[in-house]
């Protein structure tokens, strides 16, 4: 077969063409194989269990949270929902039956201040009770009552114990004045918040207003 230098030349451009095409082929395959290649290594990361975290010696229950281990924050208490002492007499109101309000009662930023007596134009001396309810914030926990050290000095404090004041990290306490049937009682409930001073007794004929009965008055004021 003859060649001329003009047939030559296009079978070299022939080649060089062929030639590009099929190295462009190539490099397209590997980029492909490339990539599947990434996709299956990916898989093979995904599907490998993690290694076993080490053993710290604290068991965790599935379900149960670290942070069950903390002690809850004890509730913040508010004595906003009062006004006034008339919106104390329905919790009061076993105790200050046939008993009016003293004037100079008051209820503003510095607590509570509300005495029940007897009416001026009574003439019932079996009714000659008092009744008074006192609640003042706490600015500083190291007011927290000693009830050993008041013991001391009054042996008739008793200490009045309750899962509620507990919780809240509280204290309280009744001081009794008197024996039998008619005594004068002074109860106090201390909280980190508010301290609830409830001057009460016991009546002939009448609910005591003793410990327990204001530590129930507390309850009902302090939310």
């Amino acid at each position: 077969m003859t060649y001329n230098a003009h047939s030559f030349a296009a079978e070299r451009r022939g080649e060089q063409v062929s030639l590009g095409k099929l190295l462009r082929v190539k490099t397209q395959v590997s980029v492909v194989i490339l990539a599947v290649s990434s996709v299956m290594l990916l898989g093979c990361a995904a599907s490998i269990s993690p290694e076993p975290v080490q053993d710290t010696g604290q068991t965790v229950s599935p379900g149960n949270d670290v942070s069950d281990s903390v002690p809850p924050v004890p509730k913040t208490l508010s004595i906003d929902h009062i006004s006034s002492c008339d919106d104390l007499e329905s919790t009061m109101a076993p105790y200050i039956d046939g008993l009016t309000q003293m004037e100079g009662n008051s209820v503003n930023e510095w607590g509570v201040s509300c005495t029940w007596t007897m009416p001026e134009e009574n003439t019932d001396w079996a009714n000659a009770r008092e009744v008074s309810l006192g609640v003042t914030p706490v600015y500083d926990a190291s007011t927290r009552p000693d009830i050993p050290g008041l013991q001391q000095v009054f042996p008739e404090t008793a200490e009045i114990t309750d899962k509620w004041i507990a919780e809240l990290g509280g204290v309280a306490y009744v001081v009794e004045m008197g024996t039998g049937t008619v005594a004068a009682l002074q109860s106090v409930v201390w909280t980190p918040d508010f301290e609830v001073a409830v001057g009460g007794g016991r009546w002939e004929g009448m609910p005591a207003l003793d410990g327990n009965a204001a530590l129930e008055v507390a309850r009902a004021v302090l939310r």
